[in-house]
């Protein structure tokens, strides 16, 4: 069974192509199989796009954007929205999004409209009897802030944190206090390493190549994009916070960071 990503997504873009995409996508939600990606895709591009696990819900047309939640297999699905949008000439999707089982969050910011500025994000159990706490929060101290709120304790840095959850984890040890940095995924105008394959693209925004790399257990699929104006490649590392051992994040290393000759094997492999 896949986990699951949850996401809040807007998309932006003149009111004649928001209100035709609205079309399509009431359109596919009213249809026999609902609102999924894949059938959207289908439904503009007519072809089928099986990888493209998600559905959509809580769809709205607002005064200067389509707005919905998206739920996601594993991932936020950015690029296939990214894919979506390519198909009119002003819209771009934006969104704020966190994957499930300890993956780090993701977003697309706009700060001219005021979407999505926060930039951590908490995941905490701090008791049996209670609920998990979720949230993304604007700065660090709005984030001590809720911690202490909740454990009735005063947290203003990581050293509080940290014996916070060492105290916590003597009582239960199914209590954990996790503080992501949310990764800001940025539109790119250009992208010279990958120009052939953005052509390609149809000269989209997002670089969306995958390559294998050879690691000593498997051949392992990872990806590549543009952000911020460099080129990276994803792939996963294990991190520990306290005595957790984390499920291996994905994490993105930029292609200038890395020699030369092993850039040129990732990418060639």
């Amino acid at each position: 069974m896949a986990d699951w990503s949850y996401c809040e997504y807007r998309i932006a873009g003149e009111p004649e192509e928001l209100d035709r995409l609205f079309g399509i996508m009431q359109k596919v939600e009213n249809a026999e199989g609902g609102p999924w990606l894949w059938a959207l895709m289908a439904e503009i591009n007519g072809e089928e796009a099986e990888d493209a696990r998600g559905q959509w819900s809580e769809l709205k047309r607002e005064e200067d954007c389509i707005s919905f939640v998206f739920e996601g297999a594993g991932r936020t699905y950015i690029e296939e929205w990214d894919e979506v949008c390519d198909n009119f000439e002003t819209l771009c999707p934006y969104f704020e999004g966190v994957l499930w089982a300890y993956e780090l969050a993701q977003k697309r910011e706009n700060p001219e409209k005021g979407w999505f500025p926060n930039k951590y994000y908490l995941d905490m159990r701090y008791s049996e009897d209670e609920d998990d706490e979720t949230g993304s929060f604007r700065t660090i101290e709005d984030v001590y802030k809720r911690i202490g709120e909740l454990t009735g304790t005063k947290i203003s840095s990581e050293e509080d944190v940290e014996a916070l959850r060492s105290a916590l984890e003597k009582e239960n040890d199914d209590t954990f206090i996790l503080i992501y940095e949310i990764e800001d995924i940025q539109k790119c105008e250009s992208c010279d390493f990958f120009q052939c394959d953005r052509e390609a693209e149809g000269d989209s925004v997002i670089c969306r190549v995958a390559v294998l790399m050879n690691t000593p257990q498997r051949k392992k699929l990872i990806k590549t994009r543009c952000c911020n104006g460099k080129c990276q490649i994803q792939t996963s590392v294990n991190i520990s916070v306290g005595e957790h051992r984390l499920p291996p994040q994905k994490v993105w290393l930029a292609i200038d960071d890395l020699p030369s000759d092993e850039a040129a094997r990732l990418i060639h492999s």
